[in-house]
């Protein structure tokens, strides 16, 4: 992952890949609109921390990447974005996280959450447990805000996914991140 660079496929094979403490399996080298960086495996392709208070379970920080099919899991959150733009995640499972399953944070925009199962988020925190969290709320705009000193994570679409066993909300959608595309999701247990 830390060689990437435009145009690279990653293709994980079946199998638990966990990061050690406090370092994360991050996403820093960015692809373009017309050579994206794509990180592909199957559900037995699992990123994982060492427990749901130990870090993210993936964390992305470039732009233009393509995530999808894989399975992250036991991580304080599942997937974080923190400034990535354009980037695309689809068809992955996220679960037993301590707090979100993914969240699109600092600007993260024109993203895509879309084809996913996020279910059983919020075992260490439940009040901080969304399925999806896209920006901050505005007391944390002075650590992550970054356009007029708020976090604009705008034009995020999440469709087509399944939300259950969530413990706050399915989908939480903070002030400054318009516009943006809810469709097609279910949501079961949620809140």
């Amino acid at each position: 992952m830390a060689t990437a660079r435009a145009g690279t496929v990653i293709r994980l094979a079946d199998g638990r890949y966990q990061n050690r403490k406090g370092d994360r399996w991050q996403l820093a080298a960015s692809g373009t609109a017309n050579h994206p960086i794509t990180l592909e495996g199957g559900r037995g392709a699992i990123l994982q921390s060492d427990s749901t208070k130990g870090d993210y379970g993936l964390w992305l920080t470039a732009n233009y990447w393509h995530v999808t099919g894989i399975t992250v899991r036991n991580a304080t959150k599942g997937i974080v974005l923190d400034g990535s733009q354009h980037s695309i995640i689809d068809n992955v499972e996220v679960y037993d996280t301590g707090e979100e399953g993914v969240h699109f944070r600092s600007c993260s925009s024109d993203g895509v959450l879309q084809n996913s199962s996020i279910h059983d988020t919020g075992l260490q925190r439940p009040q901080c447990g969304a399925g999806v969290y896209v920006g901050s709320a505005q007391s944390n705009w002075k650590k992550y805000g970054c356009t007029d000193g708020q976090d604009k994570s705008e034009r995020t679409a999440i469709r087509s996914n399944l939300f259950r066993h969530i413990a706050a909300e399915g989908a939480d959608l903070k002030e400054g991140t318009d516009p943006g595309l809810l469709a097609d999701n279910t949501f079961t247990d949620t809140g």
